[in-house]
């Protein structure tokens, strides 16, 4: 579904050349999940196929190849190690 909507922000605005991207992250290493109890950080982890959190670096520089790159509008990336997919196990 989140790609209907940033395709259909892209068509409406084709005519300003702006373009329409969504970054959909999954868990990131940020203060808040980095700082929980240990426990519930492995048990989300479970469900990541590559067994990490996301590091934010990664993110960014993921944007910032979307932002170079005019040949990509109208679409949803995600970047989450595979968490769409279901559990590492």
């Amino acid at each position: 579904m989140p790609e209907v909507i940033t395709a259909e922000f892209f068509r409406r605005d084709l005519s300003h050349r702006i373009r329409c991207v969504a970054v959909a992250p999954g868990y990131v290493a940020d203060p808040i999940l980095t700082g929980m109890n240990q426990k519930a950080l492995e048990k989300i982890l479970e469900n990541v196929p590559i067994g990490r959190l996301v590091e934010p670096e990664e993110v960014a520089s993921f944007v910032g190849k979307l932002y170079r790159n005019e040949a990509l509008a109208g679409d949803v990336f995600f970047i989450h190690g595979g968490l769409r997919l279901g559990s590492k196990g």
